[in-house]
């Protein structure tokens, strides 16, 4: 049986990622199946005016996107596995407040019942849109096709490396602004954890 352990007790990098939307938030589409047009390889890139910082590349989405996917009730939920864990995740967005809106991270078991919830600081959508802003330098990213268990999904991929030789590669759904659909990690080209999109939607 896959072993469970603690929601805080995940890697910061993941825990950073599940409650930013603009990596790993709960945002919301217009339906609960693949995003429309998902198989098909687009080859634009993300435009210009998502880029935040003049050394870093664009990010994917744009705060005003990740707000009007991010309604109150949109919810994503993951499967993270590392090595023998594995941890099932829904994040839940709550109303938006003076520009902020606080995301819920619950765990929960495979038939979707919670087993526990830890409420974030609420954050603007600035900050959310600022957690995919990654340096230029150290960031490929490419048009994709990526397949998930939640369906296949016209893509994003970003790969971002850090100094110590590791790596991160998120694949952001093009119709489905905020979180990625796919996260991996990886050292000396071996994964290390992957987490992938099983379902959303919006309640």
């Amino acid at each position: 049986m896959p072993k469970v352990t603690p929601l805080l007790s995940l890697p910061f990098a993941l825990l950073l990622a599940l409650l930013a939307c603009g990596v790993l938030g709960a945002c919301s589409s217009t339906a609960d199946g693949p995003a429309a047009g998902g198989t098909e390889v687009l080859s634009d890139l993300p435009p210009e005016a998502n880029r935040m910082q003049a050394d870093h590349a664009p990010t994917p989405f744009s705060a005003a996107q990740i707000q009007a996917a991010c309604t109150e009730g949109a919810w994503r939920e993951y499967v993270f596995t590392q090595g023998p864990i594995t941890q099932r995740f829904r994040m839940v967005f709550g109303p938006e407040l003076d520009g902020r809106v606080e995301v819920t991270t619950i765990v929960v078991d495979a038939e979707g019942q919670e087993l526990a919830s830890s409420a974030g600081q609420p954050t603007t959508w600035a900050e959310l849109q600022a957690h995919a802003s990654f340096p230029q330098s150290l960031t490929t990213i490419a048009a994709d096709l990526t397949e998930v268990p939640a369906g296949s999904f016209a893509t994003w991929t970003y790969s971002t490396k850090d100094n110590s030789g590791g790596e991160q590669v998120f694949s952001f759904a093009r119709d489905l602004p905020g979180s990625p659909v796919l996260m991996t990690t990886w050292v000396a080209n071996t994964m290390q954890s992957r987490m992938e999109l099983v379902g959303y939607g919006t309640d």
